[in-house]
């Protein structure tokens, strides 16, 4: 058995390919058609995005994912600023209704410990 730094060195592949301008033993030369072939899958797959593409702007956008018997759903995105304002409304009028509540609850309280009830202020 000979070690493979001794079977280059007696080749002179190295030395050999400086010299002669050779391609040396152990390195094949480089096969292209694997890459023509790659190459020709990528040109071929970009070819059919492009008319799938183009089929759907056909179809149009918009009804593209949507089923037929959602076709006259209108999205409720449209309304969603005045779901927010009706939304802001009613946090304000709860607002005021509790702050009203405890002013009251306050004001029994307060009358309770004057020895007056909450009905007799109110009818003078």
């Amino acid at each position: 058995m000979v070690s493979q730094a001794s079977q280059n060195q007696r080749a002179g592949t190295q030395m050999a390919a400086i010299m002669n301008h050779e391609n040396p033993k152990h390195k094949p030369t480089r096969d292209h058609s694997k890459g023509n072939v790659q190459s020709m899958r990528q040109l071929q797959e970009k070819i059919r995005e492009k008319k799938l593409e183009d089929a759907q702007k056909k179809a149009g956008e918009e009804n593209q994912w949507k089923m037929k018997q959602f076709e006259n759903v209108q999205p409720r995105y449209r309304d969603y600023e005045r779901m927010i304002e009706e939304r802001d409304v009613k946090r304000e009028e709860l607002r005021f209704e509790r702050e009203a509540q405890k002013t009251r609850n306050l004001d029994t309280q307060k009358a309770s410990r004057d020895g007056r009830s909450w009905e007799s202020d109110d009818e003078q």
